[in-house]
């Protein structure tokens, strides 16, 4: 009798074990998988928000009092650029750099596209 009892809930705990086991597995790498996702979503929007800082920074001290005094050249515009490129490089550290480089496959290629798009959405219009 104790023999059939033992082989009873042998057969039926050790699936059931198993099945909790993969169970939670799956469910521990999807844990992990979410908070790597919130991680980088994390540094990406702060380096977002970086470059975003960088354009305004340089919008504020350079390029308005240009447009004010209507000799915004396309030189200036070019540095301009290179201004906002260069604060906000220095501002992103080394590792989100190699993170974003590793992402999206070239970090200033992803740098100036952000700064292009930061000063579309920015960008005042001129008086005409």
């Amino acid at each position: 009798m104790g023999k059939i009892i033992l082989a009873v809930v042998l057969a039926v705990v050790v699936p059931l074990m198993a099945y909790a086991l993969r169970w939670a597995a799956a469910y521990l790498k999807n844990k992990a998988m979410q908070v790597e996702d919130e991680a980088f979503r994390a540094i990406i929007l702060e380096a977002i928000n970086t470059v975003e800082q960088s354009v305004i920074y340089v919008m504020q001290t350079y390029v308005d009092s240009l447009k004010r005094s209507g000799s915004f050249t396309p030189e200036a515009q070019s540095k301009a650029f290179e201004m906002a490129k260069s604060e906000a490089r220095n501002m992103i550290d080394e590792q989100t750099q190699k993170i974003i480089a590793e992402e999206y496959g070239n970090f200033d290629l992803w740098l100036n596209t952000k700064i292009e798009q930061t000063v579309r959405e920015t960008k005042t219009p001129e008086k005409e």
